[in-house]
C-alpha cells in the first residue's frame, strides 16, 4: 500500500574545507578570545557556487532511483539566495530537466526556511523536491566566522513507499530576535550566545518539545536521534536532558567537519541522519529561528532499499584542505566584527 512520506534523499558539502586554526591566526591579533574555536575545520563554497548550484547537486543526490517526470513541485530554502526578483527555484527545475508542468517556490527570511518548506511539502499531496542551500557570509573576527559551513541538502516528499513517515509536528512562532540581517546588508548581527541560549532556545524549545511528545503519546526516551541544528554549545544536550531524550540520542551537529549551514542546516543534519537510520528509528527534528519547527519521523523498513549516494558522509570524505586565510577566489573580507558585550572602563 502506498503512503505518503519521505521518498530519498541528498546532500551537497563544497569540497574546500578551511581550518579553523588559519582563520583564529589571522584574527588574533584582534579577537584572542576565539581560541577556543579554533578547531577543526569548515566547508566553505569556491568562487563559482552559490545557493542554487549547491540546492541543485543536492536535489541531483536525491533524485538517484528517482523517476524525474514524477516530480510535481520544486522548493529552494535558503537566506542567501543569489536572486531577489527571479526564482530560484526554477532554476534548479529547468537545470534537472524537469517537465514544465512543475510548480516552484522560493523559501526565505528564516533560519526555519528549511523546516518550513518540509512541512508544506508534507502537508500537501503533491510529490515535491525540497532543498535547501546556503553560504554563509560572516563578518571576519566574528564567532560566526568560527562556527559557519557552506552545505546543502535535498529530500523528496511524495506517494510511495517511503523511508520515513511523519509521526507528529509542532510549530511555534515568536519574534525573539537571536540574530538579524538586514536587506541589503551581506553580514549578520548576532546577539550574545548565552543570552540567546537561555532567552531562545531554553525557553521557547523546552516546552515546545514536550508539546511535541505529547501530541505523539511518547516519552522523551522513545527518540532514537535528536537532531538540533544550532551552532551554540550544549544547547542539544540541555533540550535534549530536558525532554527526557537519552543523550546517547543527540545527534552529531557536523560542527567539527563541515561547520552551521544556516537555514539549509536542519535539512543537511536529517540527510545525515537517514544514511545510517534503521528501520523503526524515530527521528526528532527540531529547527530554531522566532520560534521553532518540530518534526517526529518513523523510520520505515524502505530504509534499506535506498539506493547507494553521496550523501553527507560522501561529500565530506571528498576534500581539498588549506590552512591560509586566502580569500582571492572568495567573498571580499570587511570590517571585523566589534564585541556585543559592554566592557567596563
Amino acid at each position: 500500500m502506498s503512503e505518503f512520506g519521505i521518498l530519498s534523499f541528498g546532500a551537497y558539502v563544497p569540497i574546500t574545507r578551511l581550518q579553523r586554526s588559519a582563520i583564529h591566526a589571522t584574527n588574533s591579533w584582534f579577537a584572542g578570545g576565539l581560541r577556543g574555536l579554533a578547531k577543526g575545520e569548515k566547508a566553505v563554497a569556491n568562487w563559482d557556487e552559490d545557493s542554487v548550484t549547491m540546492a541543485l547537486e543536492a536535489a541531483r543526490d536525491a533524485l538517484q532511483g528517482i523517476d524525474r517526470a514524477s516530480v510535481q513541485r520544486v522548493a529552494i530554502a535558503s537566506t542567501t539566495l543569489p536572486f531577489a526578483d527571479r526564482q530560484n527555484a526554477g532554476i534548479v527545475k529547468e537545470a534537472l530537466n524537469l517537465p514544465d508542468a512543475v510548480g516552484a517556490i522560493d523559501i526565505a527570511g528564516s533560519q526555519r526556511a528549511a523546516t518550513s518548506a518540509l512541512l508544506a511539502a508534507l502537508g500537501g499531496n503533491e510529490t515535491t523536491l525540497v532543498t535547501a542551500a546556503e553560504i554563509a557570509t560572516p563578518k571576519p573576527a566574528s564567532e560566526r566566522e568560527m562556527t559557519s559551513g557552506d552545505a546543502a541538502a535535498a529530500v523528496i516528499v511524495g506517494t510511495g513507499t517511503p523511508i520515513a513517515t511523519l509521526i507528529a509536528s509542532h510549530s511555534v512562532t515568536m519574534d525573539f530576535v537571536d540574530h538579524f540581517r538586514e536587506a541589503g546588508e551581506a553580514h549578520d548581527y548576532d546577539w550574545e550566545a548565552r543570552w540567546v541560549r537561555d532567552e531562545g532556545f531554553a525557553r521557547i524549545m523546552n516546552p515546545a518539545i514536550a508539546a511535541l511528545l505529547e501530541k505523539a503519546g511518547l516519552e522523551g526516551g522513545a527518540i532514537d536521534d535528536f537532531l538540533v541544528p544550532v551552532a551554540v554549545r550544549g544547547v542539544p544536550e540541555m533540550l535534549a536532558k530536558k525532554a527526557g531524550i537519552g543523550e546517547g540520542a543527540v545527534a552529531d551537529s557536523l560542527g567539527a567537519t563541515l561547520g552551521h549551514a544556516g537555514a539549509a542546516h536542519a535539512l543537511v543534519m536529517l540527510a545525515a541522519a537517514l544514511e545510517s537510520a534503521q528501520a523503526g528509528e524515530r527521528i526528532l527534528l527540531a529547527s530554531f529561528g522566532q520560534g521553532c519547527d518540530l518534526l517526529l519521523f518513523e523510520v520505515t523498513s524502505a530504509i534499506g532499499s535506498v539506493n547507494p549516494r553521496l550523501g553527507v558522509s560522501g561529500w565530506l570524505a571528498r576534500r581539498i584542505e588549506f590552512d591560509q586565510l586566502r580569500k582571492v577566489s572568495f567573498p571580499p573580507r570587511t570590517a571585523p566584527a566589534r564585541p556585543r558585550r559592554a566592557r567596563r572602563a
